[in-house]
Order: structure tokens, then sequence, then C-alpha cells
């Protein structure tokens, strides 16, 4: 090969090359990067509405629970069995003091509570639970249930010490 020819075909390489160049982004590339956005928008509200969906379910599971639990202690305060009363007494007693327990739910354990087989009054409990502190010859299990009432006598518990400016 000569030089000649081989100019001819750098030449005709060089050509093909420059034809192979991109020309101006075509009308669709910008909507392309903005479509990739747009991706990435869907994919992060579906993620919101994911952890929204899986935090609303896991509530109606804990309510579920909660209600699960209503019921038995509903149940065993119903029961002769006066173990089983106050453990349905105490069930009834803590489930009140959940965060899951609304309004509506206190005002139905409150009715229940006040409907209970008892039939006292919140002075003549206080009064009994007075009469059997004074009783003599308990056991430590019966004083300790005794004293874990609270006495309308006891000074209310202070507030926590928090400090000179109320913080």
């Amino acid at each position: 090969m000569t030089d000649p020819e081989i100019q001819q075909i750098a030449d005709r390489v060089i050509l093909t090359l420059q034809n192979l160049a991109p020309g101006e982004p075509g009308w669709w590339v910008p909507w392309t990067a903005w479509g990739s956005y747009a991706g990435l928008v869907v994919a992060a509200v579906a993620f919101i509405v994911g952890l929204r969906t899986l935090k609303q379910k896991r509530e109606a599971d804990a309510k579920s629970e909660w209600w699960r639990r209503a019921q038995w202690a509903l149940e065993a305060t119903s029961s002769e069995d006066t173990i089983m009363y106050s453990y349905g007494t105490e069930m009834l007693a803590l489930l009140t003091k959940s965060k899951l327990t609304d309004v509506e739910d206190r005002g139905l354990l409150d009715a229940v509570w006040k409907a209970s087989s008892t039939g006292m009054r919140d002075e003549d409990i206080k009064r009994l639970i007075e009469t059997a502190r004074n009783l003599a010859g308990l056991t430590d299990e019966e004083e300790a249930s005794i004293n874990s009432f609270e006495s309308p006598d006891d000074p209310p518990e202070p507030p926590p010490n928090l400090g000179d400016d109320g913080f």
C-alpha cells in the first residue's frame, strides 16, 4: 500500500467517525430526567403510605388484644371464684391505665366497676379497708394486699423535684 492509499483510508475513517458524533439531544432527553425524579417521588410516597398502613395495623392489633384482655377480665369479675374475681378486677384496673384505653373504654370499665358484685360505694370500700387494717393476726400476704390500697389519710405523693427553675 502506498501513502496516498493509506491517506485515503484514514480520511474515510475520520469522515465516518465524524458522522457518528452525537447530534443535538432530542426533545425527550429532559423528560427522561424528569421521569427519573417522578419515579423517586412515587417510591417515596409509596414508602410513607406503607409505613402509615403498618402503624395503623399495629395499633389495630394492639387494640384488639386490649379488648381480648378486657373480655377475659370482665368474665373473671363475674366469676364466683374469689381468686378469679380478684384477678379480673386487678386486670380491669391495669387496663384502665393503658395508653390504649380511650374515654369510651374507661366509661365502659367504670360502669362495669360500679355494677360489680360488691354493690359498695367508694366510701364503704374505704371504711372496709380501714377496718381490715386494724385487724390482728393477718398473714403477710393479707397485710400486703390491704396496704396496697391507698388510704384516704395518706398524703399525696409529692411531685418530682423539678429544680429551682421549675424544669
